[in-house]
């Protein structure tokens, strides 16, 4: 028997024992293959997957690089190169990896699928749209990565392509129309040639269909159709009654419809599927937020952290809840620990600053506020006008009334109309009414009271800046106080009334300075920067009146009613 079969026959004998799951046997041949040939880029290469198996990121990928010297067109080398780094947390190797394989293999579905992954674990849902897009155009019915280009796309705001996709999965397999070689309920595929890819196993197809069916409930849920994503929720459940995800699903839609004991059920019911799910205790610790049930609340973030430590969203959470509780200094711990695990985290950075006063922004981040009040919407009227007493745009109006009793067939402006609260009032003085608000959910509301003839969802500043219309009052009811620099508001406001056109708003009161934001996250504004603003932008301050705003915690919230004229033209 020559040198030659001999290796042959023990690389045979070893890629048998690998495919068998005998790693140590299999271990042991490849080293007799190196041993009478040191330079064998299979055994190289094979063995480096089974340091892989064994968790030795490093030693697997040197073997795999020594035998890309010595074969460096071979695109599975290059493949199982890139799962090492990938496995090994070196996301930049792993994408040049899997690069390196698809200009030798240009439409290999794996290395598609996984460049895919790598760039949307890597931050780059653009790119990683990209490979999925390119794989769906040679295997159009690969499930899994149209679940993953779902994710992709719902990261990247497009709900429509996001929904697409997800819908595409599960009309795929209500028609069974799938591809058969992407299912993963059979056994793992084996090794064949010696260059063959060692493939990893994909997702069932029942776990692709609860993906589906979370991802269209959710995104139906956050478009305010509750009815068609209860659907998708059910779906799920019955595709997978264990699968705490879908109940935790189920939970956030019936807080956000106000349904607080069918949520906790549903929160429960996560937990006694998984108790170690950080996700179903965050969940139900909100709901005890919700509920100024501040110590469960708490109780129940800190037993997510001790799952999860890096869960940055927690952190944030159970800052709120130690700053209820009067613990000061845990609470600025709690939020600079979610800035540190997430520095983009724009609320978690805007409660530091407020409960800090280090570096305050000149307003609250437009994604905070939008959040903040698409969470409340549901709730929102009856817990602002019974439990916090507020009564803002009564007052607002009466004022307005009291100084022009010819008010009336205005065009009005809304600023932060919320539910319609203030278009509740204001319609009476109306010829047309238009609304603008940053939360979708709390327009959503005002839609359903019939009161508008017009609702715009944006930032004031911006949505201002790109109207032709002109309006002869506009109303900002508790909307200041989410924005400390006034200037660009005030401004764009002046743009968009006539001459001889009404300003009314309320502020939170400060005694001095200009502005400040204050431990609650809101903004106060002292009277002496109001006056300059006025006198600043072309506006004569007709009226202002020192008023209550709410009642928080048992105390009085002090504020400013503002009534101004516009004078310039």
């Amino acid at each position: 028997m020559t040198q030659q079969s001999t290796i042959a026959d023990l690389l045979a004998a070893a890629v048998h024992q690998h495919e068998a799951g005998e790693l140590a046997a299999a271990k042991t041949l490849y080293r007799e293959v190196l041993a009478r040939d040191p330079a064998h880029p299979d055994a190289l290469h094979l063995l480096g997957l089974i340091a892989q198996a064994a968790g030795d990121y490093t030693s697997a990928a040197a073997g795999i690089r020594h035998a890309l010297t010595l074969r460096p067109g071979e695109a599975v080398f290059h493949y199982n190169l890139a799962n090492v780094l990938r496995d090994a947390g070196q996301l930049d190797d792993a994408i040049a990896s899997y690069r390196a394989a698809l200009a030798q293999r240009p439409q290999d579905a794996d290395t598609l699928l996984n460049l895919g992954n790598a760039l949307a674990a890597h931050g780059e849902p653009d790119a990683a749209a990209v490979s999925y897009r390119t794989l769906l155009r040679h295997a159009p019915q690969h499930l899994e990565v149209q679940v993953n280009l779902a994710q992709v796309l719902r990261v990247l705001g497009d709900v429509a392509g996001a929904r697409a996709a997800y819908q595409a999965v599960v009309e795929a397999l209500d028609s069974g129309n799938v591809d058969a070689s992407r299912d993963g309920g059979g056994t793992s595929p084996g090794m064949g040639e010696v260059d063959s890819v060692w493939n990893e196993r994909s997702r069932p197809r029942r776990e692709l269909a609860v993906e589906a069916h979370l991802g269209l409930g959710a995104l139906c849920q956050e478009a305010g159709d509750f009815a068609t994503a209860y659907r998708h929720y059910q779906a799920a459940l019955q595709t997978d009654p264990g699968c705490t995800a879908a109940w935790n699903n189920l939970g956030t839609w019936h807080q956000e419809r106000g349904e607080r004991p069918a949520a906790a059920d549903c929160y429960r019911r996560a937990l006694a599927l998984d108790p170690r799910d950080a996700e179903a205790h965050n969940n139900l610790g909100t709901l005890f937020a919700d509920a100024d049930r501040t110590a469960e609340a708490e109780a129940c973030y800190r037993a997510a952290l001790q799952v999860r430590p890096e869960f940055a969203e927690a952190h944030k959470n159970r800052g709120a809840v130690l700053q209820a509780l009067g613990r000061r200094d845990e609470a600025l711990a709690s939020f600079r620990e979610a800035v540190r695990l997430r520095p983009d985290f724009a609320e978690a950075a805007y409660k530091l600053a407020a409960l800090s006063g280090e570096r305050p922004p000149a307003s609250a981040p437009a994604e905070y506020v939008a959040a903040l009040f698409d969470s409340y919407a549901s709730e929102y009227d009856q817990h602002l006008t019974a439990t916090l007493q507020y009564r803002v745009p009564q007052a607002l109006c009466a004022l307005l009334a009291e100084r022009v009793p010819e008010c009336a067939g205005f065009d009005v402006l809304d600023l932060g109309c919320g539910t319609g609260l203030s278009g509740a009032v204001l319609r009476g003085l109306a010829r047309q009414l238009t609304g603008i608000d940053l939360s979708p959910r709390m327009l959503a509301r005002a839609r359903e009271r019939g009161l508008y003839d017009r609702l715009i969802e944006g930032d004031i500043v911006q949505v201002l800046a790109g109207q032709d219309a002109r309006f002869d009052l506009v109303a900002a009811a508790d909307v200041f106080v989410y924005i400390g620099d006034l200037e660009a508001v005030v401004a764009s406001v002046g743009q968009v009334l006539r001459p001889g056109g009404w300003l009314a708003f309320s502020v939170e009161s400060l005694s001095e300075g200009e502005y400040r934001l204050q431990p609650t996250g809101r903004y106060a504004h002292a009277p002496a920067y109001i006056e300059a603003l006025a006198r600043r932008h072309g506006f004569e301050c007709v009226a202002q009146q020192e008023v209550t705003l709410r009642v928080e915690q048992g105390r009085p919230v002090a504020g400013q009613l503002q009534l101004w004229r516009r004078t310039s033209t």
